[in-house]
């Protein structure tokens, strides 16, 4: 990526000379986006190289696109959530009670020093959840709580 517009050598191609393929050349209107945990301290010289080269944007839990998501309103709102639970159905009590869950996890994991920001769960996990109702107990049970049991290995008293 450094040396955009500039005919650069593959790794093989001195084996196959007659080859087209020998280069490769990087378009300047040619963009890659990729992601990466941060939260893998074994890769932490790895990751400040790419932070001197690359532009980084960090992409956290999204609670306003849950509540889109799973139908619940526009925009997430903790207390509005907890209103609505009330008058709620079964079903909407999951998504709502997920979220709120979520919420609450989240916050106790990113002021935990030893675990911090990087690893809150994501909202991925509850985003396709609107058509199947069945599913949220088994995304909590076999996703989510292995995730955190992984975290809190080492003091499974904070995991309670």
């Amino acid at each position: 990526m450094e040396y955009r517009d500039e005919e650069i050598d593959l790794q093989y191609k001195e084996f196959d000379e007659i080859s087209k393929y020998g280069t490769l050349t990087v378009p300047k209107n040619l963009f890659l986006i990729g992601t990466m945990n941060t939260a893998d301290r074994s890769i932490v010289l790895f990751d400040a190289a790419l932070r001197r080269r690359f532009s980084f944007i960090p992409l956290f839990p999204d609670y306003d696109l849950l509540a889109q998501s799973l139908n619940i309103q526009a925009e997430f709102n903790e207390q509005d959530f907890k209103d609505k639970l009330d008058n709620a159905t079964d079903h909407e009590k999951q998504k709502i009670l997920s979220i709120l869950a979520l919420k609450k996890l989240n916050t106790i994991l990113a002021s935990d020093a030893s675990i911090g920001r990087e690893k809150q769960v994501g909202h991925t996990f509850l985003l396709e959840l609107q058509g199947k109702p069945e599913q949220f107990q088994k995304v909590w049970s076999r996703d989510i709580l292995p995730l955190l049991e992984e975290y809190y290995f080492d003091r499974p008293e904070a995991l309670e």
